[in-house]
C-alpha cells in the first residue's frame, strides 16, 4: 500500500512501540548533509542504487517500510515504493 505519512505520524509510530523501517531516498545528497538532516533511525539509500541495495537494506518485505526524501519527483517516489 502506498500512502503519504507526516513526520508527526512517524514519530507517533515509534512512541507506540512500532518499528517501521525508515529509508531516506537521496539523490546527489552528500553524506554530511544526510548526517545533519535525516530522521533518526533512517537508512540512507541513493535513488540511483535503490533497486540494487533494497534486498540488502530491506530483507523483510513484510515489514512496514517508510520511504521519504526531499525534492523527489512523484514519479521517483512511486518507483521506489
Amino acid at each position: 500500500m502506498i500512502r503519504e505519512i507526516t513526520r508527526e505520524q512517524i514519530q507517533n509510530k515509534f512512541g507506540w512501540g512500532e518499528k517501521p523501517r525508515l529509508v531516506e531516498a537521496v539523490s546527489g545528497k552528500s553524506p554530511e548533509a544526510f548526517d545533519l538532516g535525516h530522521i533518526p533511525k533512517a537508512l540512507e539509500m541513493p535513488v540511483e542504487s535503490a533497486f540494487a541495495l533494497a534486498p540488502e537494506y530491506l530483507p523483510n518485505l513484510g515489514a512496514e517500510i517508510i520511504i521519504y526524501g526531499q525534492n523527489m519527483a512523484a514519479s521517483e517516489a512511486d518507483a521506489l515504493a
